[in-house]
C-alpha cells in the first residue's frame, strides 16, 4: 500500500518538475541572451496553462528583447490584469508605446472612469471579495441591533451600522465585479503584426489606419475571420483576427 501511495505521488510530481525545468530552461537563455529559446519556454509553459504575473512579464521581457513589440506588449498587458499597479510593467508598456510611435491619437476616459479604474485596482479580487462579505456581516448585526435589542441608544447605532455598511458593500461589491471583469471579461485585444483598419470586413474596402504590432485595440464585434475594433481614438474599423491576440 505504502509503494502504491510513493509511486502515485511520484507520477503526480512529475508535471511540477517539468514545469520547474522548463521555467529554469527560460531563465539560463534569458541570462544568456538566447531571448528566442527562453521565449519558446515561456511560452510552453503558458500554452500548458500555467500563468501568474511573474511568469507573463518574464515572456513579455523575452520577447520585448527578441524585438517581438506585439507578443511582448500582450504579455505585458496580461500580467498588468493582475497588477494594476506594478510600476515595472507600467514603465515597459510605456517604452513599447515610444517605440511604436502610433498615428492614433490617443482619447482619455473620462475622469472619473480614470479614478474608478485606478481605485477599484488597489486591491486584488479576493480582498474586494472578503469586504463585501465583511460589510454583508455588518448589514446583518446592524438589523439585529435595530430590531431585536430593546435599547434606543443601540437603535440608533444599529441604524448607523446598516446605512454605513450598505454604501460600503455597494462599494466592495462594484470595486470587486470591475476587478472581475478586467481580469476575466476582458475585451482588449493586440495588434501582433503592422495591419491596416478597414472600414468594413473586406481588405478591397477604405483603408483607415495603419496599426503597428504592439498597439491596443478594444474589441467590439466578431464577424467570421474578421473583428469589429474600436481605437484609442475611439474611432471604429475591421481587423482580420489573425493579426490580433485577446488579452
Amino acid at each position: 500500500m505504502k509503494r502504491l501511495i510513493l509511486f502515485a505521488i511520484m507520477i503526480m510530481s512529475v508535471p511540477f518538475f517539468a514545469q520547474e525545468n522548463l521555467l529554469k530552461e527560460g531563465q539560463n537563455f534569458y541570462k544568456k541572451g538566447n531571448y528566442e529559446e527562453a521565449a519558446l519556454r515561456y511560452d510552453s509553459l503558458l500554452k500548458q496553462g500555467y500563468y501568474s504575473p511573474a511568469l507573463y512579464y518574464n515572456a513579455a521581457n523575452a520577447y520585448y528583447k527578441k524585438g517581438d513589440l506585439g507578443l511582448s506588449r500582450l504579455y505585458y498587458e496580461k500580467a498588468l490584469k493582475w497588477s494594476p499597479h506594478d510600476k515595472d510593467i507600467i514603465h515597459n508598456i510605456a517604452l513599447i508605446d515610444k517605440k511604436i510611435d502610433s498615428e492614433i491619437a490617443h482619447l482619455p476616459d473620462f475622469f472619473l472612469l480614470r479614478w474608478w479604474k485606478q481605485f477599484s485596482g488597489i486591491f486584488s479580487l479576493d480582498v474586494w471579495l472578503f469586504f463585501t462579505f465583511l460589510f454583508a456581516i455588518g448589514i446583518i448585526a446592524g438589523v439585529v441591533l435595530l430590531w431585536f435589542v430593546k435599547n434606543d441608544k443601540y437603535h440608533r447605532w444599529g441604524g448607523i451600522l446598516i446605512i454605513v455598511s450598505v454604501f460600503l458593500f455597494f462599494l466592495a461589491l462594484m470595486a470587486a465585479l470591475t476587478v472581475n471583469n478586467r481580469i476575466y471579461h476582458n475585451k482588449n485585444a493586440v495588434v501582433v503584426r503592422d495591419q491596416a483598419v478597414f472600414s468594413t470586413p473586406a481588405t478591397k474596402s477604405e483603408k483607415l489606419y495603419d496599426l503597428k504590432a504592439g498597439e491596443k485595440v478594444k474589441l467590439i464585434d466578431s464577424l467570421t475571420t474578421w473583428y469589429k475594433v474600436q481605437l484609442l481614438n475611439k474611432e471604429t474599423g475591421w481587423m482580420p483576427k489573425e493579426t490580433l491576440k485577446k488579452i
